[in-house]
């Protein structure tokens, strides 16, 4: 994917403050039972419904599809589906959300998914590189691309310099870097020589602490599944980090 942006628009106003941790929920851990932890849940869910309730209510909630791809079934289903069917179809979703805050309206992009460099990860590379017909017909027929996230905002109005955060439900295949920008050349990126600039010059990635750790220090046995290799040199002031 190759994109061009104007300057970027770099707002003067300060960034709005770091979200707030929901504290209504016990903290995970081994010291209950699975039976007693749910138990607490529904307890606590009705507190947190009324609490939630209070916070304001959204402007905008779209959904818009990136890519279909499959995905193992013994990965996304288990036990849960009996069909001898090796793979399952998977649609990666972008998720805008808009809220008022004061007199400002704030942007968050849930799963932005930058798809092509995804296809990166060993597990997806693997597999495409072993397919019928080579890697490049796999890519072709296999991936059914619906529109990029740049494509999608452009169609709903909102430019990427409106974007104040995003946000993903954890890590795995993300390589962000064209999200958020590098400190240094990425020439695989088509930046042989300097750093390649956040598609979101005004947007944070949320994203917890320990995950990120994670992340640049995977497992072995889950290094397959990630691209460790592309979060030694991220633009750290675009990352929101968070604890707990």
């Amino acid at each position: 994917m190759t994109t061009t942006l104007a300057p970027p628009d770099v707002r003067t106003a300060p960034h709005p403050a770091a979200p707030r941790p929901i504290d209504l929920f016990d903290p995970p851990g081994l010291e209950r039972t699975p039976a007693d932890a749910l138990e607490r849940i529904r307890v606590q869910a009705p507190e947190f419904q009324k609490w939630f309730r209070t916070t304001g209510t959204v402007s905008l909630f779209a959904a818009r599809s990136l890519v279909t791809l499959p995905y193992p079934r013994r990965f996304g289903l288990w036990e849960a589906c009996s069909l001898p069917l090796p793979y399952v179809w998977m649609t990666n979703r972008l998720f805008v959300i808009q809220w008022r805050e004061g007199e400002r309206t704030r942007t968050l992009l849930a799963e932005p998914s930058d798809y092509e460099l995804g296809a990166n990860t060993p597990f997806i590379a693997r597999a495409l590189r072993r397919a019928p017909g080579g890697e490049e017909r796999a890519s072709r027929h296999v991936f059914t691309r619906h529109g990029t996230v740049l494509e999608h905002l452009a169609a709903m109005a909102i430019a990427p310099a409106d974007v104040d955060y995003l946000a993903f439900d954890h890590l795995h295949t993300q390589d962000i870097r064209r999200l958020v920008g590098t400190n240094g050349a990425a020439a695989d990126l088509g930046h042989a020589d300097t750093p390649v600039p956040p598609l979101f010059p005004n947007a944070q990635l949320i994203v917890q602490r320990d995950e990120l750790e994670h992340v640049r220090r995977v497992h072995p046995f889950q290094q397959r599944f990630h691209q460790s290799w592309t979060y030694d040199d991220l633009r750290e002031d675009r990352l929101l980090l968070t604890d707990g």
